[in-house]
């Protein structure tokens, strides 16, 4: 697995009380099944993990969706993009929650943030969960760039003079 920077700029503490979640629900639903379905499982442990600043790490961006920045002289078109996941978060609970044991720390929080990168994309683009094979890829290792939001991200001068350098 590659190391991932992110991982350390994250709080310990964070790291402690994140884990000690995952590790309730891992025993949660290892001892009942049925009280979180997969859908339900799914929704409630990307609540947990997309609540980070560094959640839903944007690594990319369409093309079509940094065309709808352009016409928005840079700016977020309000209600025009969404972020897609480069792997589909049920796979990633999946992932996390079918297994006999739960992942040790370090494992839990590396497979999460290889798991955890998304691309902004059209609403249309997103729609079919297929990531545009020809995206952008956006130099955001430390996620500070379009960090996580309490809806959305975060898109201020940093991401408006971001977009332009790719644009040329």
């Amino acid at each position: 697995m590659r190391k991932n920077m992110l991982i350390n700029l994250i709080p310990n503490k964070d790291k402690i009380n994140l884990y000690s979640l995952y590790l309730n629900l891992f025993k949660i639903n290892k001892e009942n099944a049925m009280l979180f379905p997969s859908m339900r499982l799914t929704a409630i442990f990307t609540s947990l993990m997309a609540s980070q600043w560094w959640g839903w790490h944007v690594v990319g961006i369409s093309k079509e969706a940094l065309k709808e920045y352009k016409i928005n002289n840079f700016k977020h078109p309000k209600g025009k993009l969404q972020r897609g996941h480069l792997k589909m978060r049920i796979n990633t609970t999946n992932a996390f929650f079918n297994l006999d044991k739960p992942m040790v720390i370090k494992k839990f929080f590396e497979t999460y943030l290889l798991n955890d990168k998304t691309v902004i994309m059209t609403k249309e683009e997103n729609a079919f969960n297929k990531i545009p094979k020809d995206y952008i890829k956006i130099k955001n290792g430390d996620a500070g760039l379009f960090q996580n939001a309490p809806i959305g991200w975060v898109h201020k001068s940093l991401e408006t003079e971001y977009l332009k350098s790719l644009n040329g």
